[in-house]
């Protein structure tokens, strides 16, 4: 009787390891909250894929691998970043950020929040970044074009709302598009787009960024939310849209 308590006690340790303290990072964005015990006040960002780990440091990019397994995780090669300056406490911040990120060697997630552990001390805290569109409101940065991606005119008001009914409605700046779409676990799609015939002469330019925008919504199969940017890519993982929330 007491082998079997034993063998049931350690049965029930096995299922409760089983918790969101482990849970699964792929597929997760994150905004780093605390680095080294300091309020991070830009945005520092963390997205998993499946083996791979992506962000901003608050100015440059960054990305790498990544190995996890139940609560450990590692980083076995260097980060590659992009080559921007910005401000020097900004600059700081960002590579106190990536050193210690190389060191971490566990995590635990719990109500929302992701800690990263060097030697059992916590080192970094993010907050999850929410992948649920419903009832969002958004700001174009840039759209494709034949040319490459292009930023939207200046002083324009562009925005796309997704309603929790699942209808959308947007404006480049000249007509109102409207029509249906569906958001879950990183697959985007709209359908039934269609807008008003209004005709703007002014600024130039500006018909021609409706309908590229119009087209790029449409062609949208894929999104992610990384801190306060929503970005939506086709199916062939070219970026077609990118925007700010409102």
């Amino acid at each position: 009787m007491k082998r079997i308590g034993v063998i049931l006690a350690l049965a029930l340790m096995a299922g409760c390891g089983q918790t969101e303290d482990t849970m699964d990072l792929s597929g997760t964005s994150w905004t780093a909250s605390t680095i080294a015990g300091d309020d991070v006040d830009h945005t520092i960002t963390a997205v998993f894929s499946d083996d791979t780990l992506s962000g901003s440091g608050g100015c440059n990019r960054y990305n790498g691998a990544y190995e996890a397994h139940d609560s450990t995780i590692s980083f076995p090669q260097a980060f590659m970043t992009t080559l921007m300056a910005c401000d020097e406490p900004v600059m700081l911040m960002e590579s106190r950020y990536l050193e210690l990120l190389a060191g971490v060697d566990s995590y635990r997630v719990e109500d929302g929040v992701l800690t990263f552990f060097t030697e059992e001390e916590p080192v970094i805290r993010f907050d999850e970044v929410s992948q649920d569109l419903s009832g969002t409101s958004w700001s174009v940065i840039d759209y494709l074009t034949e040319s490459g991606r292009t930023s939207v005119l200046s002083d324009v008001d562009t925005m796309l709302e997704l309603a929790e009914d699942g209808t959308l409605r947007a404006n480049a700046g000249c007509n109102t598009i409207s029509g249906t779409y569906e958001a879950d676990a990183g697959v985007f799609a709209s359908s039934g787009l269609g807008m008003t015939e209004m005709y703007c002469e002014k600024p130039d330019g500006l018909m021609e960024q409706e309908a590229g925008i119009v087209e790029a919504l449409a062609a949208a199969r894929g999104y992610s939310v990384e801190g306060h940017t929503l970005t939506l890519w086709d199916a062939d993982d070219v970026i077609v849209l990118t925007m700010t929330s409102r």
